[in-house]
């Protein structure tokens, strides 16, 4: 839990981490990490969240009234990259079904 952020937060190398912002953060860096919870304030919806070589990295973000409860969405894990003749694209992967 931080009540202050100069410019972002980086989590590097951990597991069953959990972090709590109570402030506006600008961007949070995930990094190499596994089973880490975010969980964001209102004013820290537009963060820009940068995650690489994590798993099982979930946001927990406060509902659309101060009464909702709080909703918990996962960050994917898996992407398929694709070459359309001219440039590489790359998106998240769809589980359908």
């Amino acid at each position: 839990v931080f009540d202050s952020v100069m410019a972002g937060v980086d989590v590097v190398n951990s597991t069953s981490c959990t972090l709590q912002t109570l402030v506006k953060v600008p961007t949070i860096t995930v990094d190499k990490c596994d089973a880490t919870t975010l969980i964001l304030n209102r004013e820290s919806l537009d963060c820009e969240i940068v995650s690489a070589k994590s798993s099982a990295l979930n946001i927990q973000m406060p509902g659309k009234t101060d009464d909702d409860e709080f909703k918990e969405v996962p960050i994917p894990e898996q992407f398929v990259s694709k070459f359309d003749g001219d440039k590489w694209t790359t998106e998240c992967m769809a589980h359908s079904g």
